[in-house]
């Protein structure tokens, strides 16, 4: 995966794929770690997105 914001792609899903999606995402929370504060948290969840559409898109080439 590439750390360029040029390399971000978009995906539009519904709105129950979206909380299939939150609820996956809350499956591993119990996971990370206790003393991870709210920036820290948002750049995981980025770099999770991040992951996510590298797949989608390698998926879809």
């Amino acid at each position: 995966m590439s750390g360029n914001p040029g390399a971000n792609v978009s995906i539009d899903v519904t709105p129950d794929e979206a909380t299939l999606i939150i609820a996956a995402l809350r499956q591993f929370e119990p996971f990370w770690p206790s003393d991870m504060d709210a920036l820290t948290h948002a750049e995981l969840l980025a770099g999770i997105r991040s992951a996510v559409d590298g797949v989608t898109a390698r998926l879809s080439s």
